[in-house]
């Protein structure tokens, strides 16, 4: 069986710049029997040349297909879509992360801590480190 499809609904909001495809205008879903049953994706630019193709496995072409059918999105082509952009923003959640914890590791090595000792010393820490934020909040709400 063979289906092309483009999507119906409008386009989905902007990806922020860094999360954003280069020259990806346009994406169709073309799904196809595969051996073994599997189902095709193809994404393709505008002028037709092809982005990247995945073969796709029965049971996770099921999941969509399940999906489309219950009306939680509007085709394939909106699950996948959908799944890409979640998936970029996941990875870029993840290297996010990774920075942030490897600057703490680097700074607990570089013994750049402070040791809390009292109830005393934890509200004075706490209270400062509140006023940092309200203040960076107030600096970035007025610029």
């Amino acid at each position: 069986m063979r289906r092309s499809l483009s999507p119906s609904r409008p386009p989905a909001p902007a990806l922020p710049n860094r999360l954003r495809i280069p020259n990806l205008v346009e994406m169709r879903l073309t799904i196809s029997g595969c051996q073994g049953g599997a189902g095709l994706a193809i994404l393709r630019r505008k002028e037709g040349r092809d982005v990247g193709v995945v073969q796709l496995p029965d049971e996770l072409k099921e999941v969509i297909d399940r999906q489309v059918e219950e009306g939680r999105v509007s085709s394939e082509t909106s699950f996948l879509e959908e799944a890409v952009r979640r998936y970029a923003v996941e990875l870029e959640l993840e290297d996010e992360i990774v920075a942030v914890a490897q600057a703490g590791i680097a700074d607990a090595e570089a013994r750049r801590f402070k040791t809390i000792s009292s109830p005393e010393e934890a509200d004075a820490f706490y209270g400062g480190v509140l006023d940092r934020v309200r203040a960076r909040l107030a600096a970035e709400k007025g610029g």
